[in-house]
């Protein structure tokens, strides 16, 4: 019995001592019971290091309903999907996934998490500010998958179906093959989904012209259909002594059909036919001394026809149109970092983009179907952007830590040649176990989207236009957030944001 007792005094003071010795949130426990005694032990679900959360992700969705990566990131605190877009703290966020940024927009990477399993992933980190050598601003969620590279050669996979019926069907389908072995590991994932898409909307306007009101009533009801068909194959292999590549290439290919008609003071009847194909190869290299190099490709079509025919009072028209826009981008890399003595790292780097656009607008008769020139547009686009940058990282004991990074960019397109600095700071302080206190300072810059600078019209309805404007630069923002998070579930936060040269699209409505 002294013997138990003894024993079981010596596994407390070892419990109490890990407790003490780092800065952990808690979330669950494990019990063993003992006779005549109670041990308790806890397990880390996050942890604060350099300015980032480290979340066990796996743990924290054991018991949801997860079965992929997408849900299992929307489980994060603080983490909320807002219209399609995930949010951290009310602000939008990336996605990066093992910590290589991809050129893939938002919707091609959720596509990408959404096929990936729940039994791939092995933690998650959160940063408000991410620091430069990430080659991103702004909030950042990195989810880091399992490679199981250095284990026996095994070979898994995954199958998953999904059939949903509200007004009409949508189905999807999803399956993976992951094989490891001791150096090499690689896997495939493919998906296919259809959908069928129903939209209405009511739009009443007071429509001021020459001092007189003219009211509009107009209601518009839109059915359509899409599929999509996504690929990713991924391959790394390890040299050995931390020299590791990796290669992944995604592809993507969608098509639909979208009918929209228009009722009231305007009627309109318009048929959009369309495609989309995608193409993305990136590679990395990691060497056993802090350097990290790659290079990242992407290739997009998105062809498609529209018909359009209106009537607004005594005013008719057809239009017929096909269109495309064509982006071609490369994206080359270097990153090197350093570990110093005392826990301090350091590290700078270079980054530079180029991109060509390649897009067009022809207008055909409406009933002959021959080319109108005078109206058709095509259009060239050329812009590259280098970035160098520098940062630097350490832990201040075990309750505060912090990453700093600069970054100086060059933008230069269609005769614009603009120079700017983005300085990031992140910074946690644990209070204690379950208090943490979060600080982030961060600069970006915001570019208007390929199809906003093209001086095109797009025809919504009778009544709807969207012009390009390519005289649009880009606006510069200015972010300060303090954030506090209480026992790994409740997040209050301070946000500040200044944007100057803001803009943003408004409505057109014809005279």
């Amino acid at each position: 019995m002294r013997t138990v007792i003894i024993f079981c005094l010596c596994l407390f003071t070892f419990t109490v001592q890990a407790q003490d010795d780092v800065n952990y949130t808690y979330m669950d426990s494990l019990f063993q019971q003992l006779p005549e005694v109670l041990v308790k032990g806890e397990r880390p679900v996050v942890k604060a290091e350099r300015g980032k959360l480290i979340y066990d992700l796996p743990r924290m969705v054991e018991r949801l309903p997860v079965n992929n990566a997408y849900e299992a990131v929307k489980e994060l605190p603080g983490i909320v999907e807002q219209d399609g877009n995930l949010t951290l703290g009310g602000r939008g966020i990336t996605v990066v996934i093992n910590g290589k940024v991809s050129t893939l927009d938002k919707e091609d990477l959720r596509t990408v998490l959404e096929n990936t399993p729940v039994s791939r992933l092995e933690k998650a980190e959160i940063m408000y500010a991410a620091p430069a050598r990430y080659r991103i601003r702004g909030a950042m969620v990195n989810v880091i998958l399992k490679s199981n590279i250095g284990q026996k050669p095994a070979l898994s996979g995954e199958v998953a179906a999904m059939y949903e019926q509200s007004r009409r069907e949508d189905i999807a389908g999803r399956g993976n093959l992951l094989y490891t072995s001791r150096r090499f590991s690689a896997d495939v994932m493919y998906s296919y989904g259809f959908k069928h898409t129903t939209f209405g909307l009511d739009k009443q306007s007071w429509h001021t012209m020459a001092g007189e009101v003219h009211e509009l009533d107009l209601k518009t009801e839109a059915k359509g259909y899409g599929g999509r068909h996504n690929l990713r194959l991924g391959a790394d292999y390890d040299f050995g002594k931390k020299n590791l590549l990796s290669v992944v290439y995604n592809t993507q290919y969608r098509y639909g059909q979208d009918c929209t008609k228009m009722r009231g003071t305007a009627h309109s009847d318009k048929t959009d036919d369309g495609s989309r194909q995608l193409h993305n190869v990136t590679a990395d290299y990691q060497s056993s001394f802090g350097l990290s190099a790659g290079m990242d490709f992407l290739f997009f079509s998105s062809p498609s026809q529209t018909f359009l025919q209106k009537d607004m009072q005594s005013v008719r028209q057809t239009l017929n149109y096909d269109s495309n826009q064509r982006i071609n981008r490369w994206l080359f890399y270097a990153n090197q970092l350093h570990s110093l003595q005392g826990g301090t790292e350091i590290n700078y780097g270079v980054k530079y983009t180029t991109t060509h656009d390649n897009s067009y607008q022809f207008y055909r008769d409406g009933e002959t179907g021959a080319l109108t020139p005078d109206n058709s547009e095509k259009l060239l686009r050329k812009e590259y952007t280098l970035n160098m940058y520098t940062g630097a990282s350490h832990s201040f004991g075990k309750k505060f830590s912090a990453e700093v990074s600069l970054a100086a960019e060059l933008y230069h397109a269609e005769g614009r040649h603009s120079w700017m600095l983005y300085p990031t700071v992140n910074t946690t302080y644990t209070l204690a176990d379950g208090h943490t206190l979060q600080m982030s300072f961060t600069s970006n810059r915001k570019y208007p989207a390929y199809w906003q600078l093209q001086p095109i019209i797009q025809y919504v309805d009778s009544y709807t236009e969207a012009h390009g404007n390519p005289d649009l630069k880009p606006s510069s923002n200015y972010s300060l957030d303090l954030n506090y998070l209480y026992k790994n579930k409740y997040m209050i936060g301070v946000n500040y944001n200044y944007t100057p040269d803001y803009f943003v699209q408004l409505p057109y409505q014809l005279p």
